[in-house]
C-alpha cells in the first residue's frame, strides 16, 4: 500500500492547479516522514504559491510550514506561519484543521513561555472537540491544560482536568494514553509532597504504558519517576533498583535527555548516603551527558538553522521567479499589442512626429523660461543672504568695539599699555 501510495503521488499527471496542489503537499509530507526536511520546505513553499486567491488551500500550506517549524524547534517562524493559517481558514463546525491549528499555536506559546495564551488556544480547541463529542482528542486538551495549571502550582484546576483525562481514556480503553494520565496524576501529587500518592499513580501509569506497548522513553521516564518517589518515600534501595533499570535502558536507548535526568538523581542519592565513589561516577556521566546533550543541541540548531535559511532563499527565488514571471507575461502582451496595431502606428506616425515636433518646441520653451525665473529667483536669494551676512557682521563688530575701553580712560589710568584684539 504504501508503494502504490508512493507511486501515486510521484507519477499522477497534473490534471489542475488544486490536483497539483495536494500533490506537492503530499509530497512534503512523504518528505518530511523520511526525514528530508529541506526537500519537504521546497515541497510545501511550492504548494503554499500554487494556494494563491484560495484560502482554504492557503490555510493547509500555511499550517503544515507552521508545523514544520515546530517540530525542528524554530518557534518563532511557526507562529508566524499557523498565526498566517488561522487568519484566512476556513471557520466551520466540519474543518478539524482549526482546532489542530490551536493547539499546536498553544504548544508554541506554551514553549514561549505564554502559559496565557496557550490556555486562550486550548479552551478554543477543546470547545470544538466538545462540539463534534471527541472524546479521545478532548482528552488530550485536558491533559495538555492540566500540565499548564501544574506548572503554575494550581493544583486543584489541574486536578479537574485530570480526572477528566483520565475517565475518558478508561472509556476508551487505551492504556497507553492512560498510562500518560497516570503518569501526569503522579506528578501533581509529587509537586504536592504527597509522594506516597505520587508512587502509587507512577507505578499504575507504568504499568499500562506496558500493556499500551508504549515507547522506550515513555518507560523510562516512567521509571526514573517511581525511582524519584521512592527516595522522596525514604526507601532508597527501590529508588536505586529503579533509577538503575532507567540508567541501563537510557543509555542502549541513546535518550541524553532521559540519562540527564536519572544521573542527577542517582548522583544525589550516592552522594547522601556517602558513597563518593558512585557519586563522582554519576557526576562524570552527568557531565559527559551533557556535554552530548549541548553538542547534540548545537547540531540540531545547526540543521535548523541550515532548514530556515533554504527555506528563507526558496520564498526569495520564488518571488524573484514570480517577478520574472509577471515581466515576461506582460512583454509577450507588449509585443502582440505592438503587432495588432502596426499598421495603426504607420498611418499615424507622420502625425505623432510632427505633434511631438510642435511639442519639443513647446516644452523647450517652457523649460527656459522656468530656468530664467529659477535663475533670478537664486540671484535674489543669494543677494539677500550676502545682505543678511554683510549686516550680521557689520553688528558684530559694533558690538565687539563697544565692550573695548575708551583710549583715552586707557591712556589716563595705564600709560604703558597695549591691546591684542582679534575679533571674528
Amino acid at each position: 500500500d504504501t508503494i502504490d501510495l508512493h507511486q501515486k503521488i510521484f507519477t499522477s499527471e497534473r490534471i489542475n492547479s488544486k490536483n497539483d496542489f495536494y500533490l506537492t503537499l503530499a509530497r512534503g509530507d512523504y518528505f518530511f516522514a523520511s526525514g528530508k526536511i529541506e526537500v519537504a520546505v521546497d515541497e510545501y513553499t511550492h504548494a503554499l504559491s500554487l494556494s494563491e486567491k484560495n484560502d482554504t488551500l492557503s490555510a493547509l500550506a500555511n499550517y503544515k510550514i507552521g508545523y514544520l517549524y515546530y517540530f525542528i524547534d524554530i518557534y518563532t517562524e511557526s507562529l508566524k506561519y499557523l498565526n498566517r493559517a488561522s487568519l484566512v481558514i476556513n471557520y466551520s463546525p466540519q474543518n478539524y484543521l482549526q482546532a489542530k491549528l490551536y493547539i499546536h499555536i498553544g504548544l508554541v506559546h506554551s514553549f514561549l513561555g505564554s502559559n496565557e495564551e496557550t490556555k486562550k488556544c486550548y479552551r478554543t480547541a477543546r470547545e470544538f472537540y466538545r462540539k463534534k463529542k471527541d472524546t479521545k482528542r478532548l482528552a488530550s486538551v485536558h491533559n495538555n491544560l492540566a500540565l499548564i495549571f501544574i506548572e503554575e502550582e494550581k493544583f486543584d484546576e489541574a486536578r479537574l482536568y485530570l480526572d477528566s483525562c483520565l475517565s475518558e481514556r478508561i472509556k476508551l480503553n487505551d492504556h497507553y494514553l492512560m498510562g500518560q494520565a497516570y503518569n501526569n496524576i503522579g506528578t501533581l501529587y509529587f509537586k504536592e509532597e504527597d509522594y506516597k500518592k505520587a508512587l502509587e499513580n507512577y507505578t499504575r501509569g507504568y504499568q499500562e504504558r506496558i500493556t499500551g506497548k508504549a515507547p522506550e522513553s515513555g518507560l523510562i521516564e516512567s521509571q526514573i519517576n517511581i525511582g524519584k518517589a521512592y527516595r522522596k518515600s525514604g526507601d532508597i534501595s527501590n529508588a536505586v533498583d529503579w533509577l538503575d533499570r532507567a540508567l541501563t535502558a537510557a543509555e542502549k536507548e541513546g535518550n541524553y535527555e532521559l540519562l540527564r535526568r536519572v544521573t542527577v538523581e542517582l548522583k544525589d542519592i550516592y552522594f547522601e548516603k556517602g558513597d563518593y565513589k558512585h557519586a563522582f561516577e554519576m557526576q562524570e556521566l552527568y557531565y559527559i551527558t551533557k556535554d552530548s546533550l549541548f553538542g547534540y543541541d548545537k547540531k540540531l540548531a545547526i540543521e535548523n538553522l541550515s532548514v530556515q535559511n533554504h527555506f528563507e532563499m526558496k520564498i526569495r527565488q520564488d518571488s524573484i521567479s514570480n517577478v520574472q514571471k509577471s515581466m515576461t507575461d506582460k512583454m509577450m502582451a507588449d509585443e502582440k499589442e505592438k503587432r495588432n496595431n502596426v499598421i495603426v502606428y504607420s498611418l499615424s506616425g507622420g502625425l505623432l512626429f510632427l505633434m511631438f515636433f510642435i511639442f519639443q518646441l513647446y516644452r523647450s520653451n517652457q523649460i527656459k523660461k522656468k530656468t530664467n525665473a529659477l535663475i533670478l529667483l537664486q540671484k535674489d536669494s543669494i543677494d539677500q543672504k550676502q545682505k543678511e551676512i554683510l549686516d550680521s557682521i557689520n553688528y558684530a563688530k559694533k558690538i565687539q568695539f563697544a565692550l573695548l575701553a575708551h583710549d583715552d580712560l586707557l591712556k589716563k589710568n595705564l600709560p604703558e599699555h597695549f591691546i591684542l584684539f582679534k575679533p571674528k
